[in-house]
């Protein structure tokens, strides 16, 4: 395990590092090839890890990244699903397996743990991959990481999302996307004139017993365009002002939630 230099002991994240060498064998399209560091650079790359074939939420993953595989391939990426199993047990889990049948892209096997070592990503007790993703430049830089325990399932659509998100930032010097940035939407340019002046994607009004803050009834009188909207815009059953209108004229019972981006 590397550590950091700064704090000798303590583990240091593979984030922004560049891959390490390596010569492993594949499963690709109904044929075995070989597969190394060098063919990776030049263009981006996923390698999706998981712990082993035949199993359980692991074929529901690399099925669901099947899905999207061509989806994935137009923004020049390349797939690369990893696991300790040989190449020889991947063609024989995706001859036995609708689902893994539908997979074209390459299904590393990785029975020295070269790669899965490389990626700090191995269970040293266990022999196997921990069930984790990395985005990799096209110069070999790893530029993101998602890591989840046994249980809990990726999910593609949204690696898709954070690789349009790398692509874009690695395209746009200065510019950053933020919290559920999608291709087309909004980004961020950071500079002094910014510093505390943005606020969360979603902001919620605060509640106390079902009752709408006041604060956020004066915000609407002051004029804030989306409050005013959400408002004119509920059914008034969503407003409906509580009986004893004579002790609480302004309190409303129900609210609806209103998410926004906003530069203050």
């Amino acid at each position: 395990m590397r550590v950091s230099v700064k704090n000798p002991g303590a583990p240091m994240s593979v984030l922004n590092t560049s891959l390490k060498p390596f010569r492993v064998h594949a499963f690709r399209r109904g044929k075995f090839v070989e597969v190394t560091d060098a063919d990776v650079l030049g263009r981006w790359a996923i390698f999706f890890f998981y712990p082993a074939d035949f199993t359980f939420v692991c074929p529901t993953e690399l099925g669901d990244v099947a899905d999207l595989y061509a989806e994935l391939q137009r923004p020049n990426v390349e797939i690369y699903s990893v696991s300790t199993d040989t190449h020889l047990t991947h063609k024989a889990w995706h001859d036995s397996s609708d689902t893994i049948r539908k997979i074209e892209y390459t299904m590393i096997g990785d029975p020295t743990g070269t790669v899965t070592r490389n990626f700090e990503i191995m269970r040293e007790t266990e022999g196997l991959a921990d069930r984790g993703t990395f985005i990799v430049d096209p110069d070999g830089i790893i530029q993101a990481i998602e890591i989840t325990a046994e249980g809990i399932g990726r999910n593609a659509a949204d690696l898709l999302r954070r690789v349009k998100a790398a692509q874009y930032v690695r395209a746009h010097p200065g510019e950053v996307c933020p919290a559920k940035w999608e291709q087309g939407g909004k980004t961020l340019a950071p500079s002094l004139a910014l510093v505390g002046k943005i606020r969360s994607q979603t902001t919620r009004p605060r509640f106390q017993a079902g009752v709408l803050d006041h604060s956020v009834k004066d915000a609407s009188r002051n004029g804030n365009p989306m409050l005013d909207d959400a408002i004119k815009s509920e059914p008034s059953s969503h407003f409906e002002k509580s009986p004893d209108r004579s002790r609480s004229p302004h309190r409303w019972t129900q609210a609806r939630h209103l998410s926004r981006c906003t530069i203050s």
